[in-house]
């Protein structure tokens, strides 16, 4: 017993060097193989709804990570009855936290399984259980420290730790980056007449069309009040122009979903990134774009920065 202790207490010290999730999933499927002497380790996260996925392993093709789980195997079953089970060399426990079934860790070509190994992995899938959900709660803190708590997007202060990071890598690797800045139009009458709530709802859904318009590794942040800015990736200010046009459709077909007559559009303004920028100076171009959209351009218009 004493022995099985201090594998347990060894293999647990491993899991506590890092609170990043995708981390610390691979160190549990490292110290359980090692737990158990066993070839190949793997976690599977999911929920009964969504289906669950191999998440991290170790001894497992790279390209194997993202696999859904396949039927009728052993994790499959540990999953349906919650309980852990084994399959000649294959030993399976569930991994729960927060009083929900969560996933299943598994290990395979075990050296010498038996009862006696899957009860080691079961104690051990209990204590990796407690260091995934530590490590989920601090992702989600973070996460909830950088976001805007109305509309779902990165928050003014977060906003400029992204644009600071993307400066210094476009300055690096001479890539391309720019700044979209938008702002509802007339969208102090929305609290004048129907009070902050209507107009507390009009952001959240900008917010969400923002998000859903923009490519997935482009940044959308909340600037303030109703103003809102898309950092665009390796993109030009005529490709940021594109981006920031397909955004403010976006923004109208939500708006008019809403049935809102008093705020029906938004106006942006384009700046792209130059070498001897700074942070600073690229939001303060792409603002007086913004400001002659509204007052040249009309508004509803994307202006860009190089012609304003």
């Amino acid at each position: 017993m004493a022995d099985v202790a201090a594998r347990l207490l060894e293999a647990v010290r491993g899991l506590n060097a890092s609170l990043d999730p995708s981390r610390v999933l691979v160190r549990v499927c490292e110290e359980a193989a090692r737990l158990v002497d066993a070839d190949r380790a793997g976690v599977f996260l999911g929920d009964p709804a969504a289906g669950f996925r191999l998440e991290a392993a170790y001894g497992v093709p790279g390209e194997r990570i993202g696999e859904e789980l396949r039927p009728d195997g052993l994790v499959e079953a540990v999953l349906k009855d919650g309980e852990p089970g084994s399959v000649g060399d294959e030993l399976a426990v569930p991994i729960r936290w927060g009083r929900q079934l969560r996933g299943a860790l598994t290990v395979s070509g075990v050296r010498e399984p038996g009862p006696e190994r899957l009860e080691l992995l079961e104690s051990y899938g209990e204590l990796a259980a407690a260091a995934c959900r530590n490590a989920t709660s601090h992702q989600e803190l973070a996460l909830a420290a950088r976001t805007d708590a109305l509309t779902g997007c990165l928050n003014h202060a977060a906003m400029h730790e992204s644009l600071q990071r993307e400066f210094e890598r476009s300055a690096r690797h001479g890539t391309a980056l720019s700044l979209v800045i938008l702002d509802l139009d007339d969208f102090k009458r929305v609290n004048e007449t129907h009070g902050h709530l209507a107009g507390d709802e009009v952001l959240r859904r900008v917010g969400q069309a923002l998000r859903a318009s923009v490519r997935a590794y482009d940044a959308v942040a909340r600037y303030g009040g109703d103003e809102f800015a898309i950092i665009a990736i390796e993109a030009g200010e005529d490709t940021a122009a594109e981006l920031a046009e397909r955004a403010l459709e976006t923004i109208r077909r939500e708006l008019a979903s809403l049935g809102t007559r008093d705020v029906t559009a938004a106006t942006a303004g384009v700046a792209e990134w130059r070498p001897g920028d700074t942070p600073s100076t690229l939001i303060a171009r792409a603002d007086r774009a913004l400001l002659g959209g509204k007052h040249e351009g009309g508004r509803g218009s994307v202006l860009r920065s190089g012609r304003g």
